[in-house]
């Protein structure tokens, strides 16, 4: 999830820690700095083993309140912090709730949505790349053709999965 959040172009000036040079108020304001390069090195030493998906959430969240702390509020990074914070909440429950739930497996495909094939097939077919659509809460992949019942086509509307529809039904 973390390398996801790296992915987006808004996580730039998220994935280093703050230079404290060149923003020499920053820890006058922010008493706990945090980056996504942080959270991928806790990550690596297993700081988030054992079920502590609260510290790691908690560090995820830590970047986007400082920014939002430190940052003119409704400045374009203060927007950028707000869209990835919503983007990591979506993910959060949909890729790791789920299994800390015990409802989904990562031994069943639909457990890695983050990988780029269908959770049906388990195929990666470029040739129908056009028949394939992501699910809008977890960005899971499915060819339409392999859904029960199968889709004629892309849906122009927001789209879930059948495993997030089952959540979404019950909030």
């Amino acid at each position: 999830m973390v390398l996801k959040l790296w992915d987006d172009p808004y996580s730039t000036s998220f994935q280093q820690p703050v230079d404290t040079d060149a923003y020499d108020d920053y820890l006058d304001v922010v008493t706990t700095p945090m980056s996504l390069q942080d959270v991928l090195d806790k990550l690596d030493a297993g700081v988030y083993k054992n079920q502590h998906l609260n510290k790691f959430a908690n560090d995820m969240r830590l970047i986007w309140n400082n920014c939002k702390v430190y940052n003119l509020h409704k400045s374009q990074i203060w927007y950028c912090a707000h869209a990835l914070s919503l983007q990591f909440e979506r993910l959060f429950q949909a890729w790791v709730w789920s299994f800390a739930a015990g409802t989904i497996f990562l031994d069943e495909p639909v457990a890695r949505p983050w990988e780029s094939i269908c959770r049906v097939c388990l195929s990666d077919d470029q040739e129908n790349e056009d028949l394939v659509m992501l699910c809008d809460h977890c960005d899971a992949s499915y060819h339409i053709y392999c859904l029960d019942p199968p889709l004629s086509s892309v849906p122009e509307d927001a789209w879930v999965c059948p495993h997030c529809s089952i959540w979404v039904r019950n909030r």
